[in-house]
């Protein structure tokens, strides 16, 4: 409510931006008013008495753009007993006598008096391209900034917790016709609660409570093993007999170490989903949402997106800090539960630590229209979001446009289900995806990396993924880059893809595949760039030949037939990875049957049927 000008403390108007019934077919005159020291168009709708008992009358103020009414952004209200005075000789009101209340933004008023053939998206580009030219990088700038290379984007903090999300779209909306607040947004969810989203959040808590109980009650049999077997040992007086207790004690104790790391894990889970514990209907998830304690997440952002018709546009931080910087922008995936806005009215852009969103602004700008959005943006959704035109953003027919606008056919990139696909699924769950390579963020739990999903029914079951391989980044342990030693054909090497780049080279000449394995003590069998260039196409760079012209990759080792030769090497070479290292083994094994996806940059992701392979039968195959 916008307070009035003559009586602040009495009278309220209302902040809609819809024109009011009233007013519609109403003839006004345009009006030419300064804002922020540029030119705006305005017209009045008709007088309302509705305060002429405190003496005011007042009229909707309405934007006109491309001479049209485009919507209500304030208030004319003046003296009832100055109306008559104020009125010229051509019969029309003159506003410069009376008081304009203005309840919309700066942004929102010079957004909407542009028409896209005003915004010159050229003149953006090179204004962008200024901008990262003057670019200065620096710890004090924040992160958004340096990843984006350009010192016109700053975020915008807040001290939301529970309310971070709602404060970042209640900041980015004020001044337009969609402006809100936290109570305002969380009953738009509490309004969309339904049976399938209960009945979604309760199977996942009861899976993650089952989980919980079988493991503390193991822990508790275990406990009251060791107690019965250290009273025993207490009257055994056959010494042989009384070391096989203890060692028994031992390994029960060790159990019961693991157990509880295992329970760590599951509570980790339960941490998200714990407040089902005292839900027992939708009526108590509707009373819940309207919280501070219930916390945006991804079936929120859907309704918010769809119901206030906006693109959020979510920044990662963390795969940022952990330069994984191919996962920076998150594209998401389609809501089961809504829709997506096909034209979104504003995108608003956020960073999200993965506990706490905040605002991104550009040049001050705290929303875009679409011909506003930086060009960096839009590029970056182009390239990361709808290369396989498919998602939410694909959804978006201005991005198919643009798509189309840089030379790229619509159906580019498209995924197609292989011809073939029914000879592997049996090694794969299809609900379920991993993605991962050599960069990979390791802080997302399974399924909610880049690219990745889960079946809600089977977040319990990869508990021991989140609890005991986190730290080493189980999902670049999973790329043939990760460096870890193993020995295969007499020689050690340093990782699986030291070994591939060997192996093109084994037939013909086996004293260079040799000069990739670590008992060189060569400078390629220590690093792995330049083993990528000794074992390129040309085997050189500007700087640097380390390959002679002379020696070629055999002929054999990428002719396609069955069982290529290229793909043997690389499952050899998986075998002694996996098999030699237990823990990696172990980190394999507990991917359980997910769809392991190794991301390529710039092209569609390829499903590792090799690494798959050896997952399901990996314990027959390591122990041959």
């Amino acid at each position: 409510m916008v307070k009035s000008f003559i009586y602040p403390d009495k009278i309220k108007y209302s902040e809609t931006t819809e024109i009011n019934n009233d007013d519609v077919g109403h003839a006004s005159t345009i009006y030419e008013i300064d804002y922020f020291d540029k030119p705006i168009s305005v017209a009045l709708g008709r007088e309302s008495h509705s305060f002429s008992a405190d003496n005011i009358v007042h009229f909707s103020l309405y934007l006109v753009s491309n001479d049209k009414i485009h919507s209500r952004i304030g208030i004319f209200e003046v003296e009832s007993n100055k109306m008559i005075s104020i009125i010229d000789e051509d019969g029309d009101i003159d506003i410069d006598e009376g008081h304009i209340l203005l309840f919309v933004d700066q942004q929102y008023v010079f957004e909407h008096t542009k028409t896209d053939d005003n915004v010159d998206e050229t003149t953006i580009q090179q204004t962008e391209q200024i901008d990262k030219l003057t670019f200065v990088e620096s710890d004090q700038n924040d992160w958004i900034a340096n990843f984006m290379k350009n010192n016109n984007y700053h975020i915008v903090d807040n001290e939301g917790k529970g309310d971070c999300l709602f404060l970042v779209i209640q900041m980015a909306l004020e001044g337009t016709e969609h402006e809100t607040n936290v109570e305002e947004l969380r009953k738009i969810l509490a309004d969309n609660v339904n049976e399938a989203l209960f009945e979604q959040y309760k199977s996942i808590y009861m899976g993650i409570h089952s989980e919980l109980q079988n493991v503390e009650n193991n822990m508790k049999h275990t406990k009251d093993t060791v107690q019965k077997l250290k009273k025993q040992c207490v009257n055994m007086s056959n010494k042989q007999e009384n070391k096989a207790m203890l060692d028994r004690i031992t390994e029960l104790r060790d159990n019961y170490a693991k157990m509880n790391q295992e329970k760590n894990s599951v509570n980790e889970l339960m941490s998200e989903f714990a407040f089902m514990q005292h839900i027992s209907n939708i009526d108590d998830l509707k009373k819940f949402v309207i919280t501070s304690n219930y916390w945006a997440d991804t079936w929120a952002i859907g309704v918010l997106e769809k119901k206030l018709n906006i693109k959020l546009v979510v920044f990662s931080q963390e795969s940022h800090k952990s330069n994984d910087l191919d996962s920076v922008l998150l594209c998401g995936q389609d809501n089961e539960q809504t829709s997506q806005p096909k034209n979104p009215d504003y995108y608003v852009l956020t960073s999200y630590t993965g506990n706490h969103y905040t605002l991104i602004t550009y040049d001050t700008r705290k929303r875009f229209l679409f011909s506003t959005l930086p060009s960096q943006i839009k590029s970056l959704v182009i390239n990361k979001c709808i290369e396989k035109n498919a998602g939410p953003y694909y959804s978006i027919p201005e991005f198919r446009q643009l798509k189309m606008k840089l030379g790229i056919h619509v159906d580019e990139g498209k995924a197609e289900d292989p011809d073939d696909e029914y000879l592997n699924d049996h090694l794969y769950n299809n609900k379920t995806l991993l993605m991962f390579h050599a960069n990979s963020n390791g802080v997302p739990k399974p399924g909610q990396g880049s690219g990745e999903k889960i079946d809600n029914d089977a977040i319990v079951s990869f508990k021991d993924l989140i609890l005991n391989h986190k730290k080493h980044n189980w999902r670049r342990q999973l790329d043939d880059s990760y460096l870890s030693p193993f020995t295969l054909d007499g020689h050690r090497w340093n990782s699986v893809e030291h070994y591939k780049l060997a192996s093109q080279f084994k037939k013909g000449f086996p004293d260079f595949y040799r000069s990739f394995s670590l008992d060189s003590d060569s400078a390629i069998s220590k690093d792995l760039i330049k083993a990528r260039i000794a074992g390129s196409k040309s085997g050189r760079n500007k700087d640097n030949v380390y390959r002679e012209r002379n020696i070629t990759i055999d002929p054999d080792y990428y002719e396609f037939h069955s069982n290529p030769r290229h793909e043997v090497e690389r499952f050899d070479a998986l075998k002694a990875k996996f098999c030699q290292n237990p823990d990696l083994k172990t980190m394999l094994k507990h991917t359980n049957d997910a769809k392991l996806i190794h991301f390529v940059r710039g092209s569609e992701p390829d499903t590792d049927i090799l690494l798959m392979k050896l997952r399901k039968d990996i314990d027959q195959i390591c122990s041959q």
